[in-house]
């Protein structure tokens, strides 16, 4: 596979996610904008009241700058990739594209 080939897939890759991306943000969108009070009678609408998991917040405020790091990383290996076309860019772009689905997949399993 020559590096422009690798160079199309990748971008492929990030359009296809990008996609996904939107058609989830589309789903959850529609999901608030139901009219939420029509069914209220058949539920208990008493507040829930769940415990604080502080931990749970310092998790979340530790993951996600390194997340976003990941992401620019990834952003700027992608643009190296597109001007030089060598494999030695793919290669970086790939291995961050790995860096920031690793989160992805550390998400799922927690």
């Amino acid at each position: 596979m020559t590096s422009k080939q690798k160079l199309e897939k990748l971008q492929n890759d990030i359009d296809s996610m990008q996609g996904e991306f939107s058609s989830f943000m589309l789903l959850l969108n529609g999901l608030t904008k139901k009219n939420r009070t029509a069914y209220a009678e058949d539920y208990d609408v008493a507040p829930y009241h769940s415990e604080h998991f502080p931990h749970l917040d310092d998790a979340y405020d530790k993951e996600m700058p390194k997340m976003e790091e990941a992401r620019q990383a990834y952003v700027a290996a992608l643009d190296a990739a597109k001007e030089k076309q060598d494999e030695e860019s793919l290669a970086a772009a790939a291995s961050a594209r790995l860096h920031l689905q690793s989160f992805l997949f550390k998400s799922e399993g927690a």
